[in-house]
């Protein structure tokens, strides 16, 4: 069975007017990657990683850049299978979510 409870993260209050439209678009990220690995689009989930990886820190979720730099290795190395469960393991990741603002 796997564990359902929330993640708590604490983030610098500044940034709560626009972390829940950043947790948003890495959700839609999700998607984005999965159609990506199946098309064979492999530099554009690179980049999204990329981007990824360089952004969650900045927002206080370590844990999203540390899946973007899984992500953009996956694709480097053109692995379609492991980018559809980074992608799988982000959602859940972001489903369980739940920030609190210091």
């Amino acid at each position: 069975m796997s564990d359902l409870s929330p993640i708590v993260v604490r983030v610098d209050a500044e940034l709560q007017p626009i972390v829940p439209k950043y947790l948003a678009n890495r959700a839609g990220d999700c998607d984005t990657i999965r159609e990506q690995a199946a098309n064979g689009a492999f530099d554009d989930s690179r980049r999204l990683g990329h981007n990824m990886k360089g952004t969650g820190g900045g927002y206080g979720f370590s844990e999203i850049s540390r899946f973007g730099a899984a992500i953009e290795a996956a694709a480097v190395a053109g692995e379609a299978v492991r980018l559809r469960a980074l992608a799988d393991e982000l959602s859940g990741y972001l489903a369980r979510l739940k920030p609190v603002y210091d």
